[in-house]
């Protein structure tokens, strides 16, 4: 069964943006039972503080569908609201909505998303309405053999439909440890990827092109992760501009994860962050 469309490039992001905590300091508790309390908290680095809060739910109505609801306030005052739908025969519906209470009603988004996977596709279609605009999105993957094809086509404003976005995306797997992947938005931004398992190390690339026409804006940045021996997550990435980063996890107790990540570009410019997660 192919991913959705934007989760082609997945394992390529997450290897080079998963533990990096960037300049923020952030405390993260979940609790996993029929209830899930989730504050988090969060520090950057010009001493401010932000938190967000949600509250987690989840009832099965009946034997083919499963009801989760979402509701979250953070310091701005917005709350959200989630309710997916997940039938085990592979359709998914899913409504959200942010809302601002007490403000201006133009503030409050809906989203309402429908998917259906397959063998050999899966087709996704979502309806946005945002800041009095109606935003429709539409895409697909199908999947042949170790080749996986997919299309994005987006309409930012239904009214004015000169406001379309595309996307084309590719993916091959070379081995069952190696595979590649392309995106090419709007015919313009290029995006190429690569990730590769061996000898307990996992390695991977990303080679960005904003623009197509101008080649020296390029950007290209190699990443890898290991597990060392005492349980703990290592992961360094480094790209063409000279950005160097590293990042480790701590597995405290079962339930308890720290991570910290530092950044230098080889000047003045440094970043530290850090992660404190309790999951039970």
């Amino acid at each position: 069964m192919p991913p959705v469309f934007n989760d082609l490039f997945k394992s390529v992001k997450d290897l080079l943006t998963k533990n990096y905590c960037g300049d923020t300091h952030k405390v993260e508790i979940k609790t996993k039972d029929q209830i899930t309390f989730n504050p988090t908290f969060t520090r950057a680095q010009d001493g401010t503080v932000a938190s967000n809060w949600t509250v987690e739910g989840e009832c099965q109505p009946c034997d083919y569908a499963t009801l989760k609801g979402k509701y979250g306030i953070n310091t701005k005052g917005m709350l959200n609201i989630k309710l997916n739908v997940d039938e085990q025969s592979g359709n998914k519906l899913e409504a959200n909505a942010d809302l601002m209470p007490g403000e201006d009603l133009k503030k409050d988004a809906y989203s309402l998303k429908a998917e259906r996977k397959a063998r050999d596709y899966t087709a996704t279609s979502q309806l946005n309405y945002e800041k009095t605009k109606l935003v429709l999105g539409l895409s697909g993957v199908y999947a042949h053999q170790a080749m996986r094809f997919g299309a994005q086509a987006t309409v930012n404003d239904l009214a004015a439909t000169q406001t379309m976005k595309s996307a084309l995306g590719v993916a091959y797997d070379v081995s069952k440890d190696t595979s590649v992947v392309g995106l090419l938005e709007n015919m313009t931004k290029l995006k190429l990827g690569f990730i590769t398992k061996s000898s307990g190390y996992t390695l991977g690339g990303e080679y960005l092109l904003n623009n197509v026409n101008d080649f020296k804006a390029a950007c290209f940045t190699l990443g890898m992760e290991t597990k060392l021996q005492d349980g703990q997550v290592l992961k360094a990435k480094l790209d063409s501009k000279g950005v160097l980063s590293a990042s480790i996890q701590h597995k405290l107790t079962p339930v308890m994860k720290w991570t910290s990540s530092f950044e230098t570009d080889g000047a003045a410019k440094s970043k530290f962050g850090t992660h404190l997660m309790y999951e039970s």
